[in-house]
């Protein structure tokens, strides 16, 4: 981890804990078991879409010397999170299960298109073979050709096209299509914002927060196709939250992903706030403050209700803080002395 990322990592680390927000060492250890177990099991999911070969494909683009744990922990985070998303509304416990596991698949596959994508500087799935993946008729003709394509775009097409035929049995009542369309355009974005930030510093600021917001938007509005209807949340309000959650996680990426991004010429926001002359303290408490101002906010919103309290409901509960530990290396951090005072821990 950069040195920019360990300062900025005690700075929220110690306000976290002034929150309440920071968890006690058993905890962050039986959430994380929780997870990677959760990830275990859903990764013998993904294996039934692709071929021995193609996963092996994939392990290797990861560049991580255990590939099958990195996957285990971004499924197990994908669905955690996504159940965590669902937590205003009153939803089935079977289908709340198969709403989180399509946003597990939203967040595999940005991970997976974001790691080929640096490691080929290729596009793995062009918008048109995007497009064929989203509909049933643009399926069939991949089919065609699908063994033509490179090994990666094949990847792509296969976790892609199995998205789109779990949003469709997700879908199967909703009432015209306005939730469904909804996921789609949102998606639409998120891929335009990808392409045209490009390594161009100057679209940053117009494309950045799409870029980090939008896969936390596509992973939690599949809730809202199995909700109960009348909810005491509008969507407004939840896609809001949905996108201070990914705002926040854009913040983390691009901290930990500093030095990376410069050698490679990628655009960063924290990058571009150095480049413009400030102090590096200044950059860094006004990075903090941004990132608990927005995850502050998060849970503000979910506890604003009645929340379903099922045995797991603390997993999920500490599932986005344990996300954030785990990626600015809070672990080596954590206070024994940390108590919540309500029952958390």
């Amino acid at each position: 981890m950069n040195s920019f990322a360990t300062s900025f990592s005690r700075k929220l680390f110690h306000s976290l804990e002034e929150r309440d927000l920071y968890p006690s060492h058993s905890i962050y250890e039986n959430v994380y078991l929780e997870i990677y177990r959760v990830g275990e099991k859903k990764l013998e999911f993904i294996k039934t879409i692709l071929t021995p070969g193609l996963w092996k494909t994939l392990i290797e683009g990861l560049g991580k010397s255990n590939g099958e744990g990195h996957c285990m922990r971004m499924l197990g985070f994908g669905h955690h999170l996504s159940i965590f998303m669902t937590a205003p509304f009153t939803i089935d416990p079977v289908k709340r299960e198969q709403a989180a596991n399509l946003g597990m698949l939203t967040n595999f596959i940005v991970a997976i298109y974001d790691c080929f994508l640096d490691l080929n500087k290729k596009n793995p799935l062009p918008a048109w073979l995007l497009y064929l993946c989203s509909s049933a008729s643009g399926r069939i003709v991949v089919k065609t050709f699908e063994r033509f394509l490179p090994s990666h775009s094949r990847i792509m097409v296969r976790l892609v096209s199995t998205y789109f035929i779990q949003l469709n049995l997700l879908a199967s009542n909703d009432e015209g299509g306005g939730v469904k369309n909804l996921i789609y355009r949102s998606i639409k974005k998120m891929y335009e914002a990808e392409q045209l930030i490009g390594n161009d510093e100057k679209k940053i600021g117009t494309y950045w927060l799409r870029k980090s917001a939008l896969p936390f938007v596509a992973m939690g509005l599949p809730c809202l196709l199995v909700a109960v209807k009348h909810q005491h949340i509008s969507a407004f309000r939840f896609i809001r939250n949905l996108y201070r959650l990914g705002e926040a996680f854009g913040l983390l990426d691009d901290v930990t992903d500093l030095i990376q991004d410069e050698l490679t010429g990628q655009p960063n926001i924290v990058s571009k706030k150095l480049n413009d002359g400030r102090e590096e303290e200044e950059v860094i408490d006004e990075l903090c403050q941004q990132t608990i101002r927005l995850l502050v906010s998060v849970y503000s919103e979910v506890q604003k209700f009645n929340l379903d309290r099922t045995a797991n409901f603390y997993t999920f509960y500490w599932t986005p803080i344990i996300c954030v530990i785990g990626w600015i290396g809070g672990q080596y951090h954590l206070s024994a002395a940390t108590t919540s005072g309500d029952g958390r821990n």
